[in-house]
This record gives structure tokens, sequence and C-alpha cells, in this order.
């Protein structure tokens, strides 16, 4: 049964290796990732990891962080080249896991008149570490509940998808629509671990890259992005780095304290599954 992973990455040298390397491992078949004009060494690594792994590269030109159009073209190649069965659209910074079982697992036992999943996603904070290993490997703690920091409301969950020639991936790849998409069911049998602020470099990199993006950006109405577009605000009135020290990141006394009162809790299991999967090119 064919799965195939989409992404859209731009400088995330320290996270992608170790994604893929994961989602094959969980039965993954193919992976198609569109690299939009990083600078930080991403792109020669997808094409080290291109040379032993079946990975799929397409450039496209840093522009107005038109993710949902070129989602969807990876998510149609992804029915018309691969013939996937499963189409799931993440980022970099996203891991499908399937506890106690794997993806494949659980997408082959998926009822046949369900076309589309809606999983759950869980924010891992950024922590003191030493940066030696994929973040992973290093962040171990979530938050219980994950809010959108602009909204307040519980972050959108992800879709995965049954492969449709004519289906369309909205912005963040949140929903997919096609005709051939009928039945749509949450799931709790799979989670996104989610990993979208790892340092302080590392925000500053991906609030300038999307930011940008979105601000030239005239097909998408401005809620969408609500988040990117608030922190590139920061970003541009030289608040960014308080935004992170003050909201994100756990030094040791805030994590003890939020480990304490049950916000944040203790999470390993990713960490020890990629413990099991060889990561070559990182």
């Amino acid at each position: 049964m064919p799965i195939v992973l989409t992404m859209m990455v731009r400088d995330e040298r320290d996270i992608v290796a170790s994604n893929i390397a994961h989602h094959l491992g969980q039965g993954v078949s193919e992976v198609i990732v569109t690299d939009n004009g990083s600078v930080d060494g991403t792109r020669d690594l997808l094409a080290d990891l291109a040379r032993t792994m079946p990975l799929t590269i397409i450039d496209e030109p840093p522009s107005d962080w038109s993710q949902g159009r070129w989602v969807t073209r990876m998510a149609r190649m992804a029915h018309d080249r691969f013939h996937a069965r499963w189409v799931i659209n993440g980022d970099a910074d996203e891991f499908f896991t399937a506890p106690g079982s794997s993806l494949a697992a659980v997408l082959d036992d998926a009822p046949a008149d369900c076309d589309l999943l809606w999983v759950p996603r869980h924010d891992f904070v950024p922590i003191d570490r030493l940066h030696r290993e994929a973040p992973p490997l290093e962040m171990l703690y979530r938050k219980r509940e994950s809010l959108n920091p602009v909204s307040k409301r519980p972050i959108a969950p992800k879709a995965i998808h049954r492969g449709a020639a004519d289906v369309l991936i909205g912005q963040g790849c949140h929903d997919a629509f096609s005709p051939m998409l009928r039945t749509k069911r949450p799931t709790a049998a799979i989670s996104s671990f989610h990993y979208p602020i790892r340092s302080r470099e590392q925000f500053r990199s991906k609030v300038r890259n999307a930011g940008s993006g979105y601000a030239i950006n005239r097909e998408l109405p401005p809620g969408v992005g609500d988040r990117m577009r608030y922190w590139y605000a920061l970003l541009q009135r030289g608040q960014l780095d308080d935004e992170y020290f003050r909201f994100h990141h756990h030094d040791a006394k805030l994590l003890r304290e939020r480990l304490a009162s049950g916000e944040v809790l203790e999470d390993a299991y990713l960490a020890t599954t990629l413990r099991q999967v060889p990561v070559t090119g990182s």
C-alpha cells in the first residue's frame, strides 16, 4: 500500500534528515520535498539523502509562501507518479507517529469508507540543550495542550488523505479537498509530534522566511497564517527575541515548574523510536 509523504522545506538542515528517516521507517514508500530556496545547506543534504532514499526533490525559488499551491502539486504527483493510496502532507518539523503500531499498519486498517483522517498535533517546547543531536532526540517535553499563540485556541490538526488526482491542499495542510474525499474523521491512532521552535536562531530564520513570503502574498486572506504574520511583525520591530524568551523557551527553572503543574509533559516516545532508525547525511 503506497504511502507518500510530502514536505515543503526552507532552511531545515537540523531536522529534515531525521524526519525523512523516521517516516520511511514507519512504512512511507516515497518522500516528495519542495525546497523553497534553502541557504543553510538543506538543499545539499537533500541531494545526499536522495542517493540512497526514495526521495524526489522539487525546487521552488523563494517568493510568496504559496504553500497550498506547492503542496497541492506534490500531493497530485504522489497520486499520479507514485500511485499513493495515502498521502501525508507534513512539514520538516512534524513527525507522524502511531504509538504501539506503525503508520503503515494504522492506515492499512483504516475503514474503507474513510477518505481523510484528521491527526492531532502536540507541540514540543524549546529547552536548554546541547544541540549535538537532532532536535527530537534532545527535546523531550511537550505541552499538555498546544494552543495557537495568537487566537489562544487549540492548534489545528493535520490531514492525511487518500490519493486523488484532483486534490487541493489548503494553506497549512490542515485539510484536503476533492470529490473523491467524501468521509473525513478524526483519529486517535496517529499523532503529529511537532517541533516548530527549536532555538532562538532557528525561530528567527523560520519567521523571516515564512513571514516575508506572507507579506507579499496577494492571494491569501489576512487571517491565513495569523501566527506567522504576528511573529513577523515582531521581528520587524526588533521584538522577536523577547517573544522567544518570554513565551517559548523553557529554561531549567521554568521547565521544572511546568512539569510540576502538568502544563508540560515528558514524552520520550519519538526519541526512543528515532534511535532505532539509521539516519544518514546529517
